[in-house]
Parts: C-alpha cells; structure tokens; sequence
C-alpha cells in the first residue's frame, strides 16, 4: 500500500467525518503546526468528551530512519500535543491512525478504518467536560497555528555578582576618626562580667496605697459595716 496514495484517498473522507462530529460535542483542528519539526505538520487533532485526539492518516514518514516510522510519527504528534495542554488534561491525549476498510495496518501504531472512525470517537469514555472541551480546542488552536511563530520561554539571565562593600570606617569623615578617642585595651585578668553597673539608675516612689479595683471595693464595704456601729455606738455613750 503507498503512504502517499492513502493520504490522498482518506484526507477528504476523514475530514468529512470529522466535522461532521461537530453535532456531538466535538472540535475540530486540521492542518496545524507540529511542534518540534518545523515545516511539518499534524493533519488533524481533535477535541471532544473523549478527550484530546491526534489523528493521522498514512503518508511520507517524518522519521524515516525509524524502524516503525509511522508508529514513531504518530507518537512524536502525540507527545508534541500532549506538552501543550494542560497536566491535569494529559491523561485525556490519545493518538490514532487511520487506515482504508479492510486494510491491514503496516504499523504496530493504534489504528482504525476510516468508516469506524465515528464511531470509535462518539464511543469513548467521557473524559472533559462541554466547557474543558471549549476551552482546551481554543488554546490549542492558539498554540498551533501554523501562520504564528512558536512561543519561545524566555529565561531571565543571572544577576552580576554583587560586589563586595567598602568598610563602615570609609563613609566616616577623617576628621570625625581622628576626633574619636581611642579605646585601651583590658588588662590581662580583667572581667567586665564581675564589675558593678556604675550607670545611675531610677529611683521609683513608693507608695503606701496602691489602689486598685479590688481595693476599692473593699475600703467601700467596710466603710459601710463600720460606720452605722460607730455612729450607734456614739449616740449610746451620749
């Protein structure tokens, strides 16, 4: 079977299919850039409940040296695909190539004939959801389209090394050095440790009475039990 035949004979019947999906949910990207391989490109992908599909018909291999070389395209799409999205929607990217009916695959890649395609995309297990499924196909087809440049990450360069800082002594002017006076050094033996705070210290008044809210109360209820019995008291001696 020739590559090329076959990528000319499936590329209008896949395409059909394809967008025809549109009605359950599906979008669709076809003809986008293949990151990694300039000048190439990955024939379509696409996006639906059942995740993220890289769909590949058999045509001249990119990775001709390879022992399997559509095996090894279909793989190398699928990867580049699968950096790009999200890492919580990896899982969902998947690769698959399309073969004539009753063709046997001469890869040991995941295939399926064209007139099953529908049916193995519509089948798949629901893996996003409606608005994962918009919003997955818009950054995609941001991503890989084939009339933009490749977005390179831009690496901050280091920092110069910081160069070491001049002596405290140097911002001093000279006069206010030699103003200062010198410091002896301690005897031998000497322990600043054992000397006596000569530094005067603040001296508090003392007070008598420190009142306070439970003092108060206290001086209150008394003065109340005593008084009326020394006033009863006093009228008694009269």
């Amino acid at each position: 079977m020739s590559t090329t035949n076959s990528a000319g004979a499936l590329h209008g019947p896949v395409v059909t299919v394809l967008d025809a999906l549109s009605a359950h949910g599906w979008r669709m990207l076809h003809t986008t850039r293949w990151p990694g391989h300039p000048g190439h490109t990955i024939e379509h992908v696409a996006v639906g409940p059942g995740g993220v599909v890289v769909v590949s018909v058999p045509r001249p291999a990119v990775h001709d040296e390879a022992l399997d070389s559509l095996q090894e395209d279909l793989s190398c799409s699928t990867s580049a695909v699968t950096a790009l999205v999200a890492p919580r929607h990896r899982r969902t990217v998947r690769g698959v190539l399309v073969v004539p009916p009753g063709t046997e695959p001469p890869t040991r890649a995941p295939a399926v004939e064209s007139d099953r395609l529908e049916t193995w995309l519509t089948s798949m297990d629901q893996l996003l959801t409606p608005l994962e499924v918009v919003l997955v196909s818009a950054y995609l087809r941001d991503r890989l389209n084939p009339l933009t440049a490749p977005r390179m990450t831009q690496v901050p360069l280091p920092s110069p090394p910081v160069e070491p800082s001049a002596p405290v002594e140097a911002d001093i002017p000279a006069p206010a050095l030699a103003a200062a006076p010198a410091t002896e050094p301690d005897p031998p033996g000497h322990d600043t440790c054992s000397q006596p705070d000569r530094r005067p210290r603040r001296r508090h008044r003392r007070r008598w009475w420190h009142p306070g809210p439970g003092a108060t109360t206290a001086l209150v209820i008394a003065a109340g039990v005593v008084t009326p019995w020394l006033v009863a008291w006093f009228l008694h001696a009269l």
